[in-house]
């Protein structure tokens, strides 16, 4: 694959970062990623006003080139149908510490990925690691990752597939690298972005869509017993669209009807969004 690195084309093998790039010192960055359609990235307006509000909160400088264009280019360069765009922006180089440097050239990465294979329905694991709702840390997408790796290495090693994480007042937040959402009756529940969650796009969308089809949904505070005593649950990622989970601490959910009618209706939007 060929990657785009400050300005450069390069093949994965000679693209690399400065050992003082503050985004490898200290994680002083923030990225997104895309899945890619027939050459096309999905929600690239979504995702790119996510970016530009985690850029705008670390006080990043704007990027100096057109993100749609050198994207395109690198698509067209990879001869890339289906598959993964990251774009990944950082402070760029400066001095050691935790004092932020005068305005530089901020660091600018994209980079191809094959797509993922489909997974089967998913084994949550409740881990210890909780959420703060007053940090605005969960809200964006930093290149500080440690919290989510933490906790789905803690979920792993119970042999489960990935962490579910409860805010510090004990209620279901999200998972280490997605949204979830629960059925009660007929209704679709979340947790609210009030909690200190990621505004996923695939989450948002989800909301959008069960609006359009009159499903009843609410954006809910709620304690772990509620997810567990559900109808079935789901988790939301940009990646793979909507993922059934199978069991949340060994305790068996049944398939959400929700999740499986939203699937086709989340996928079919996701192929209409425009780029640029």
């Amino acid at each position: 694959m060929i990657a785009y690195v400050n300005g450069c084309y390069l093949p994965e093998e000679r693209a690399m970062v400065s050992i003082r790039d503050r985004g490898f010192l200290y994680g002083d960055g923030c990225f997104e990623t895309l899945s890619i359609h027939r050459g096309r990235p999905r929600f690239w307006r979504e995702h790119m006003e996510r970016l530009d509000a985690a850029r705008a909160w670390l006080r990043l400088r704007s990027p100096s080139v057109d993100l749609a264009a050198v994207a395109g280019s690198l698509i067209h360069r990879n001869r890339l149908g289906e598959g993964l765009l990251r774009i990944q922006m950082t402070r760029g180089c400066g001095p050691r510490g935790d004092s932020l440097p005068p305005a530089s050239r901020p660091g600018l990465v994209l980079t191809l990925h094959p797509l993922p294979a489909p997974i089967p329905p998913l084994r949550l694991a409740v881990v210890s690691l909780r959420l703060d709702p007053a940090s605005p840390l969960c809200r964006h997408k930093t290149t500080n990752r440690i919290l989510w790796m933490q906790g789905r290495a803690e979920a792993e090693g119970r042999g489960a597939d990935e962490a579910l994480f409860l805010t510090t007042g004990g209620e279901v937040a999200c998972a280490a690298s997605a949204s979830i959402f629960w059925q009660e009756d007929r209704g679709l529940y979340t947790p609210p972005l009030s909690l200190g969650i990621l505004p996923g796009i695939t989450r948002g969308a989800i909301l959008s869509i069960a609006g359009e089809e009159g499903v009843p949904r609410r954006e809910e505070a709620a304690p772990l017993v509620r997810l567990k005593e559900s109808r079935g649950a789901f988790l939301a990622r940009s990646t793979h669209g909507i993922l059934p989970i199978d069991s949340i601490d060994g305790a068996p959910l049944p398939p959400c009807p929700l999740g499986e009618s939203l699937r086709r209706a989340y996928w079919e939007r996701a192929n209409r969004t425009p780029f640029p």
